[in-house]
């Protein structure tokens, strides 16, 4: 009953983004997604599974939900639908690593420069540890206003109660601050997301 709709509703929203093929397997990608979970909801039902509201989500339905829609931003950001095909296949390692014997010898030698090469990607890797720190570590905008129920359904508590938002001079303080570094931090121009749609 909910296919159907769901398939065209998320199939139009892929192709309003891009007349592209990708945005359309995009847009079905979702619907897919959208599908299983309600699928799965359903079937938990049936069986007389009710979830725990104070439960924190299993690690492997993170894990899935990730890379699900990692996969749907391929397409997303993809020129072609060919050339998401060839990303996704590069991430999965069908293309080799990319390192030549050439450069394994050479970085064997003792190349300073090649050395210095492969500090960027370790920079990389440092600025991803700190970012997922900061996305899987602390809450998220509907746990720190959850005392106002800035949503249907039930919202997770944040690890640290502290950082609930409460009507006082500390959050004053802190939206103040961050009022001042975002009009401090307008300038230049950027493209509208759709500019020549």
């Amino acid at each position: 009953m909910l296919l159907v709709p769901t398939f065209f509703t998320m199939a139009l929203a892929g192709i309003w983004h891009g007349a592209g093929s990708q945005f359309l397997i995009f847009g079905l990608l979702h619907a897919a997604y959208l599908s299983i979970n309600h699928a799965w909801r359903i079937f938990r039902h049936k069986r007389g599974v009710k979830p725990d509201p104070h439960a924190q989500p299993a690690l492997w339905a993170v894990a899935v939900t990730y890379l699900s829609v990692l996969v749907g931003a391929v397409f997303f950001r993809a020129s072609s639908t060919g050339s998401a095909l060839t990303l996704l296949g590069g991430m999965l390692g069908l293309h080799g690593s990319g390192v030549s014997p050439e450069f394994v010898a050479a970085f064997a030698a003792g190349g300073q420069t090649l050395r210095t090469q492969m500090l960027w990607p370790l920079t990389y890797l440092a600025w991803l540890a700190a970012l997922y720190a900061i996305v899987w570590g602390l809450p998220n905008t509907q746990q720190i206003m959850r005392r106002t129920d800035p949503a249907l359904g039930r919202i997770l508590p944040a690890r640290w109660p502290a950082v609930e938002w409460r009507p006082n001079w500390h959050w004053a303080v802190v939206g103040g601050a961050t009022a001042l570094v975002a009009i401090l931090a307008i300038g230049g121009t950027s493209e509208f997301l759709y500019f020549q749609f």
